[in-house]
């Protein structure tokens, strides 16, 4: 069988018994991991950018057993050079899981790998299909740290998709839903945001949906300077409506977070929604 899969020329784009050379490579992946090598590549590569589902398949059942494989990154490796294929197909899910789950499980790979991981994982976050930018989000929240390099404009485009999503009683969030929430919580962990009238606004609007991780961003945006604030008390004041925040009450916190600032006190105070403000946070008490 090594004999056969290494003999096939891959001159053309279809391969003669494609059918046939997956069932035995399968064979390979799964009864036999071990006996993958360099000499496989090649056939890999064409059924990567041919099959790729049943290839991430077939990778995901190596990962099973890697650990009686001596050399397993040789294959690994060369998978996540074929990253672009999977970008904006369905399939991409399940290779950010994958790596996932390689980084989580094991130490030498995500010590030797994850600096190679994260541009594609950030990449995957701007994917076409929402399940793998999804998918991509919520690995790279629980991998986050300060080296990662995030696209701000593409948090802010999911969070302009959660504030047309209706509000639903349901517990089980829509994709929509899910990229926001992501959003919010990639953003919270950014050391600064833009002085932008338009990011101060996105996030008030993804208060409706997620008020606690909205004011959590809003409170730093504040801190920021007394021109974020600014922002705040003049041009983008929906987040002390209650309606807005659902009456969440750490938005007080962000009250006096703007209201700290002298130059801002007599501004505020004359907002439409400050009397609504005043009147939530005495029925809280």
């Amino acid at each position: 069988q090594n004999h056969l899969i290494s003999s096939v020329l891959l001159t053309n784009d279809d391969v003669p018994y494609e059918n046939e050379l997956l069932e035995i490579l399968a064979i390979f992946f799964i009864k036999r991991p071990s006996y993958l090598c360099q000499i496989h590549l090649r056939l890999l590569a064409y059924f990567i950018t041919k099959r790729p589902e049943d290839s991430i398949y077939l990778f995901s059942k190596y990962v099973e057993n890697i650990e009686t494989v001596n050399d397993p990154f040789l294959l690994l490796d060369f998978l996540l050079s074929y990253a672009r294929v999977y970008i904006n197909i369905p399939s991409g899910s399940m290779f950010i899981d994958l790596f996932y789950y390689l980084t989580s499980e094991f130490e030498e790979f995500k010590m030797s790998r994850l600096i190679n991981l994260k541009p594609i994982f950030t990449a995957f976050i701007q994917s076409e299909d929402k399940n793998v930018a999804c998918t991509a989000m919520k690995a790279v929240c629980n991998l986050y740290n300060d080296s990662f390099k995030l696209n701000l404009k593409t948090l802010i485009k999911y969070l302009h998709l959660l504030s047309h999503e209706p509000y639903t009683i349901s517990r089980e969030l829509t994709i929509n839903e899910q990229l926001g929430l992501n959003s919010l919580k990639l953003i919270e962990r950014m050391d600064k945001y833009p002085c932008s009238k338009l990011f101060a606004h996105e996030v008030v609007c993804s208060m409706y949906k997620f008020p606690k991780e909205a004011i959590n961003i809003l409170l730093k945006f504040s801190a920021q300077s007394e021109e974020c604030a600014t922002i705040l008390a003049t041009k983008i004041t929906l987040w002390m409506d209650p309606s807005t925040s659902r009456r969440e009450s750490k938005v007080f916190n962000l009250f006096l977070s703007v209201f700290r600032y002298p130059n801002l006190r007599n501004l505020i105070i004359h907002t439409d929604e400050f009397p609504q403000l005043m009147a939530a946070l005495a029925a809280m008490h």
